[in-house]
């Protein structure tokens, strides 16, 4: 019994009774009469030593139900700490809400007008050339603007703002059950309450969604500037879609057509300085080649490196962090772990782990090892010292099933599993949650604002918010009806290591 029977609240100091039962020390001053009371548990007379409160000799103190107590708190206070963290969630979604409502008028005068600046700021030196060029943009800039605005009308706001109204009794009515909660509260109390501000977020992000979609009619305008024709060019990009006929697309496999032995996978990982890293295999000689190319500016070589290997057998991966390469091969020198520069010039160990992919942080590099039946990961710092090596069911880097792979963020590490994506922050090193990757998606890449899933089913991709919620879709046009890696957020490239064919974003 967590609460006393006299007092009906929490047991504060609880003594047993000589009949065993338990009730508060301060109870027991309250009901005695002369140092004597009636037992409410077996009804005979018990009396309380002279001493007064101490009761020492006679009532001891109940420690098993002190620590059942401190358990449930303990319980209850995360449920709590989880149900305020949802109502400030919520909190955030709706004022970015009212924000983008009040503001949006605004925020397409805003938005339209930065474009005009960044497009002076270029036709300051080229003037001459591009005069016709620039008026005829923007008209298309300002006939897109006048589109929105007819479009976003005081019909579209006042459907919003009973909406904005309804979320707001609904968030203000739990935030009023949230007050009158007590930690000792029964669980399903908390537990409706949870689901209850799960739900008005979900909405109020479903909504917050449709809101921005409204402003700009779904539509980006990104332009560019022809160095060729000395043209500027305006392009309607679909936010709802992610069209592959307006990418650059390198075909891989034309480009290593005499020496790419087809064997093994060609790797591939991107710089900041947007320059691509290609790891493939020599036909003659077997060697391992790294090798460092400028695709956005023509097919620019810039450095290689290589390493012999053996004939029959070869594994790899490849990490590019800001603009350094970390490396692991197998070669005649063994199983090695490299990090290049961008020079290539390196730093390595020897390992006795064959390695399969990488999460980095600014002092560690998380390597992900396959054993038998299992995963490991091995933590070294940027020297390659080895500081620990984490293996599942550990207390931070908590996993239980075969890893997958590893990726990372700017505040997290990501540890993805078949179905289930473990997310670990990298300050501390500790669990936060897990998130169930929705059936039929598979983990892609994540970045600072979203974990970005493939749907499978539909050849999209799904932009998931770091507590598993939908925030996004985006459906994929004129693409490979297969699953694309995305090497680089910045500069958005996907790869299609099947048939060996990069699309590079022009904008």
């Amino acid at each position: 019994m967590v609460h006393c029977r006299i007092c009906k609240r929490s047991h504060d100091k609880p003594l047993f009774l000589p009949c065993e039962e338990s009730i508060c020390s301060k109870c027991i001053q309250e009901i005695s009469i002369d140092r004597e009371f009636e037992c409410i548990f077996c009804f005979k007379t018990h009396t309380v030593p002279i001493e007064g409160m101490s009761f020492k000799a006679r009532f001891p103190i109940n420690e098993s139900l002190i620590k059942s107590i401190k358990n449930t708190l303990s319980g209850n206070s995360t449920e709590c700490e989880e149900l305020k963290e949802r109502v400030n969630n919520a909190e955030k979604v709706l004022k970015n809400l009212k924000t983008s409502l009040e503001n949006g008028i605004h925020n397409i005068h805003e938005y339209c007008s930065k474009l005009i600046n960044a497009i002076d700021l270029v036709t300051e030196t080229k003037i001459k050339n591009i005069q016709d060029s620039r008026h005829k943009v923007i008209m298309e800039i300002n006939g897109f603007e006048n589109e929105c605005l007819e479009n976003f009308n005081h019909k579209v706001l006042e459907n919003y703002n009973k909406l904005i109204k309804e979320a707001e009794c609904l968030l203000e009515h739990e935030k009023n059950e949230l007050n009158k909660m007590e930690f000792n509260e029964k669980n399903t109390e908390k537990t409706k309450s949870i689901k209850s501000i799960k739900s008005i977020e979900s909405n109020l992000n479903n909504i917050n969604r449709e809101v921005n979609k409204i402003i700009f009619n779904d539509i980006s305008l990104k332009y560019i500037f022809d160095d060729l024709t000395n043209e500027f060019k305006v392009y309607k990009i679909n936010n709802s879609e992610i069209d592959f006929n307006h990418f650059k697309k390198i075909d891989l496999l034309g480009y290593f057509d005499t020496k790419y032995n087809s064997k093994y996978n060609i790797l591939v990982g991107l710089l900041d300085n947007r320059n691509f890293v290609i790891n493939y295999v020599e036909t003659n000689g077997y060697k391992d080649i790294l090798e460092i190319r400028n695709f956005t500016k023509g097919n620019e070589f810039i450095k290689s490196w290589s390493v012999k290997i053996e004939d029959n057998f070869r594994n790899s991966a490849l990490k590019c962090y800001k603009n350094k390469i970390v490396f692991f091969n197998e070669s005649v020198d063994g199983q090695m772990i490299r990090i290049f520069d961008e020079d290539l010039v390196q730093v390595e160990a020897e390992i006795s782990y064959i390695l399969e992919s990488f999460a980095v942080s600014e002092d560690k590099i998380l390597a992900l090892a396959q054993i038998p039946d299992n995963s490991l990961i091995i933590i070294y710092d940027w020297k390659l010292n080895q500081l620990t090596e984490v293996g599942s069911f550990s207390n931070n880097f908590f996993f239980c099933d075969v890893i997958t792979d590893l990726c990372e963020n700017e505040k997290y590490y990501f540890i993805i599993e078949s179905n289930v994506m473990r997310i670990i922050n990298k300050e501390d090193e500790k669990f936060v949650r897990s998130l169930d990757i929705p059936e039929n998606n598979e983990f892609v890449i994540a970045n600072s604002k979203n974990i970005i899933v493939q749907n499978l089913s539909d050849n999209g991709l799904n932009y998931l918010d770091f507590h598993g919620i939908i925030a996004d879709t985006k459906k994929l046009v004129n693409a490979p009806n297969r699953k694309l890696k995305i090497i680089s957020n910045d500069l958005l490239t996907f790869y299609d290591s099947e048939n060996l064919v990069l699309y590079i974003s022009p904008y």
